[in-house]
């Protein structure tokens, strides 16, 4: 858990952030089940490990940008980024495809959570 206040990640026009959004016009209330249940609630389109990791292949420089900002605004290491949201998307690791599904869901949360006002570590959508 962060315990001290973070400086704001700056975003850019993310096309995974747009992909939540197209989504949640799509389903209204998508993002707040995102943002409360993350993975173990499941939502349309990233319930697979195929969905996941298709999502991962098409934003992967974007998931690791943000990663990196995390991780500097946070002092946290990637490592200990990534394995705080495996613990706590209760998500094993154990091959690249299961590793790839936490980078997304990691990355879907932190969106997710923005947007219900639960940080305000993004800004800039």
């Amino acid at each position: 858990m962060i315990n001290h206040k973070p400086k704001c990640i700056q975003l850019s026009d993310h096309t995974f952030y747009h992909w939540l959004m197209e989504r949640e016009k799509e389903e209204k209330g998508y993002l707040q089940n995102l943002a409360d249940n993350g993975a173990i609630g499941g939502v349309a389109g990233m319930t697979t490990y195929y969905e996941t990791n298709e999502l991962y292949d098409k934003y992967e420089q974007e998931i690791w940008q943000t990663l990196e900002k995390w991780s500097s605004v946070t002092d946290y290491t990637i490592l200990e980024v990534l394995d705080n949201a495996s613990k706590n998307l209760d998500i094993s690791i154990f091959d690249e495809m299961s590793f790839k599904n936490l980078c997304v869901w990691w990355y879907a949360e932190v969106i997710a959570g923005a947007e219900m006002g639960y940080h305000s570590l993004l800004e800039g959508n």
